[in-house]
């Protein structure tokens, strides 16, 4: 943390805010580089909602570089034996504050050092972040249903990463099954065409293999499809 970064956080959310996020820096080696420059932001809940389950990445799912007031973990705690423990519980968080202020000082720096979650590798944990997404989207269809497509495309895009490090690995079965199952459930071409065409372009390039399976697996459930709408 920058030395003013707690003072500027609890100045901030004196002004009557529930959550006050600060930019972040990247530092490898001692050399400091900010993530992302934008401008200080004040969010509404679904404004904020809509940015955590979109693509602008401003506020980020990730609990570090936040302040929260207290009242806001009444009833929430952190899952216990996650390596992305953030992921289950910052969408409720957000859905319990009323407003919400980004600022663009990167008071918070993350050190990028061998052997943390973000250097050391491919784990099959990874297959915590799905489990995540899936319990935010209940919370979403159930609190915030104009949010819920957003919140499957994170879920497909997660599979995607998952089902792309373990396809040639000899793992348990059940895992890639479990990647399937997600583009079987939530994915649909037609209603997610952007997002569509970016995946195939990058199986195309890198995963060609995985590409096949992949368009296998749609082609599956577009009969399926097909077939209910005959029915």
């Amino acid at each position: 943390l920058e030395t003013d970064c707690i003072k500027i956080l609890i100045d901030e959310i004196h002004y009557g805010y529930d959550i006050v996020c600060c930019a972040c820096s990247e530092v490898v080696e001692d050399v400091k580089k900010p993530l992302l420059k934008h401008k200080d932001v004040e969010y509404t809940k679904l404004e904020a909602l809509a940015d955590l389950t979109g693509k602008q990445f401003i506020l980020f799912e990730q609990v570090q570089q936040k302040l929260y007031k207290r009242k806001l973990f009444d009833e929430l705690r952190f899952t216990e034996g996650r390596i992305h423990e953030d992921t289950f519980i910052t969408i409720p968080l957000f859905g319990l504050a009323e407003k919400i202020k980004y600022i663009d000082k990167p008071l918070y720096n993350y050190r990028i050092r061998k052997g943390s979650i973000t250097n050391s590798g491919y784990n099959l944990r990874e297959f915590d972040r799905i489990e995540g997404y899936e319990s935010n989207k209940k919370y979403i269809d159930l609190n915030f249903p104009e949010l819920s497509n957003k919140i499957r495309e994170r879920i497909v895009g997660a599979a995607v990463y998952n089902y792309i490090n373990i396809f040639d690995k000899n793992v348990n079965r059940e895992y890639k099954r479990k990647c399937e199952l997600i583009f079987t459930e939530y994915y649909d071409l037609r209603k997610n065409f952007k997002m569509s065409i970016n995946i195939f372009l990058v199986l195309f390039i890198k995963y060609r293999k995985i590409l096949f399976m992949f368009l296998k697996i749609y082609y599956k459930v577009l009969n399926i499809k097909v077939k209910e709408v005959s029915n």
